[in-house]
């Protein structure tokens, strides 16, 4: 189970109806020279309140609001660990659809993407400093992937996670229950 969704591992056999929102997912790596993996769990940090917010349940709402500056995350866990000690040569994560309920929809939104220490339960997320990657959500983005520097797999590989902030206005991106590939990362070695 995957939040209220159960998640089926394996191959589908069939291909998704026409009109599906959900996309045929991308070849996983060869566990031998590569590694997919999931966020274990996805929320939003509030920095008025220097709190998780439960408002946004597993979404992850970031930039400027009335309730404050918000940073949305995914954490990975202990699912990095193949990962350690081996050259990383690409990292990318799938960035899942905008939400509607949060800021603007039909105006492209800055966002800035940067990896994390190894979450600690009930503390804001430490960004590793001087790693970032800024890109611009579309309007009305489905969601896609983006590729991030391969330097941040070592980072992934001891536990670290993925933080969205520091956005030009206020928005939101579909969290792991909603949709199960949010955050997802794909690594090669």
């Amino acid at each position: 189970w995957q939040g209220s969704h159960p998640i089926a591992l394996g191959a589908r056999s069939a291909k998704l109806p026409a009109g599906s929102r959900w996309h045929q997912p991308a070849p996983s790596p060869d566990p031998t020279t590569g590694l997919t993996m999931r966020a274990i769990t996805s929320a939003t940090w509030n920095e008025q309140t220097s709190t998780w917010d439960s408002y946004a349940a597993s979404d992850l709402i970031f930039g400027p609001s009335t309730r404050g500056q918000s940073i949305g995350l995914w954490a990975y866990g202990a699912a990095g660990q193949p990962a350690q000690g081996k050259t990383v040569s690409s990292v990318r994560v799938k960035v899942p659809l905008r939400l509607s309920a949060y800021g603007k929809t039909g105006v492209p939104v800055r966002a800035t993407l940067a990896p994390t220490e190894p979450l600690v339960e009930g503390e804001r997320p430490r960004l590793v400093a001087g790693q970032t990657k800024k890109l611009t959500l579309p309007a009305s983005d489905e969601g896609a992937w983006v590729d991030l520097p391969s330097e941040w797999g070592a980072m992934l590989a001891v536990g670290g996670g993925i933080c969205v902030y520091d956005a030009s206005s206020h928005g939101g991106l579909a969290g792991i229950e909603s949709d199960p590939e949010s955050g997802l990362v794909k690594m090669t070695w």
